[in-house]
């Protein structure tokens, strides 16, 4: 029996794979003929019943992994006017999405175009101190041919705004418009916010740009910060999914770790080499001592590397922490050269103050060697 889900479009081929393996492992189509046990076509309906219950749980696995970004959910609707060729996107509301202010709120609002036609950008208004906020904002794409929004990508970027300084991304979705049937009437969709990794690319099977995530991997690091001994304990625990660096279609990725202090490299350590793989693990650990008061002078980078024997070795991302601005008091503000993840877990370190933190990163591309 095939398991061509009607959501196949809607998550990676990895998660499909899965979803189809424990599917077709408990319903397997009986062998036709006059030798068929007729006790197997009896056992049909439950082999049914586990393989939906199985994709149930592998779906909720899925979502746990979705909500370890920590960056919340944007609602948002999608209709099209076919008699004005009109595009209509609505931003409805978000939910829980990270701090990024002194206050421990947010200012977002946010940014919607149709790549590859970055000029013609669309975005809310701002909503002020808030984690949750509400929009209902009807963004209107006018003149755009049904054909051609089908070529097309959205994108929505959800920023917080700085009266002072620039405006710091907190996250994106994307949406491809060629696998959706748009109507006149909306169509609701709740996606999980993911951190801005995407690059634009042009396939060459293809006549109009796609909207991709440029894939580097995941990185899980731990974080405790003792204030009295002014020690900072990072571990590198473990990453998933790298990018192949090598011919074989595999990496052989080690950590490397520099400690900057006002843009000079102090201090470099680095993990051992995890031979021909892309999920290796580490369970290293790292002290580095800085005085509290100092700490806004620091700045932590964290760089997934490539061993090559017998060339220069690659880097395959890093995770960047930026120490600048954060108040003795604990109540933990970073500077703005780190990202919302980033933020939030130093955020949850400062917090919990002698206790590991750990969280995983995307690994974001890197120009160190």
């Amino acid at each position: 029996m095939s398991c061509d889900f009607e959501f196949s479009d809607k998550y990676s081929p990895e998660f499909i794979a899965k979803l189809r393996e424990k599917f077709e492992e408990r319903y397997k189509r009986p062998n036709s003929g006059a030798g068929q046990n007729a006790d197997e076509s009896v056992g049909i309906l439950g082999k049914i019943t586990a393989g939906l219950q199985s994709v149930t749980e592998t779906i909720n696995d899925i979502k746990d992994q979705q909500k370890s970004y920590g960056l919340g959910t944007i609602s948002f609707s999608l209709a099209y006017d076919f008699h004005s060729s009109t595009f209509i996107v609505k931003i409805i509301e978000a939910d829980k999405i990270p701090s990024m202010d002194i206050s421990g709120t947010s200012d977002p609002f946010v940014k919607v175009c149709l790549l590859p036609d970055k000029k013609n950008k669309l975005e809310t208004k701002v909503r002020r101190k808030t984690l949750n906020p509400q929009w209902n904002e009807s963004l209107v794409f006018q003149n755009y041919p049904y054909e051609k929004i089908t070529q097309r990508v959205l994108y929505l970027q959800m920023m917080d705004w700085d009266r002072f300084s620039r405006n710091d991304p907190i996250g994106e979705v994307f949406v491809q418009l060629n696998r959706i049937q748009l109507t006149s009437d909306p169509q609701f969709f709740s996606e999980q916010i993911a951190p801005c990794t995407a690059t634009v690319c042009t396939p060459p099977d293809t006549a109009y740009y796609h909207f991709v995530k440029q894939k580097r991997g995941q990185l899980l690091v731990s974080l405790m910060y003792v204030p009295l001994e002014g020690r900072l304990v990072l571990g590198i625990i473990k990453a998933s999914n790298l990018r192949a660096m090598d011919l074989n279609g595999s990496s052989d990725p080690y950590t490397k770790i520099w400690l900057h202090c006002r843009g000079q490299r102090m201090e470099k350590k680095k993990t051992g080499v995890k031979k021909n793989t892309l999920n290796p693990e580490f369970n290293e650990q790292f002290e580095f001592f800085i005085p509290m008061e100092k700490l806004k002078d620091y700045t932590l980078e964290v760089i997934v590397m490539d061993k090559d024997r017998i060339g220069r070795n690659e880097c395959i991302g890093k995770v960047k922490y930026c120490f600048k601005d954060i108040y003795i008091d604990f109540k933990v503000i970073l500077g703005h050269k780190g990202s919302a993840l980033e933020r939030q877990h130093w955020r949850d370190m400062i917090s919990s103050p002698k206790l590991p933190s750990s969280q995983w990163h995307v690994l974001k591309l890197s120009k160190t060697k």
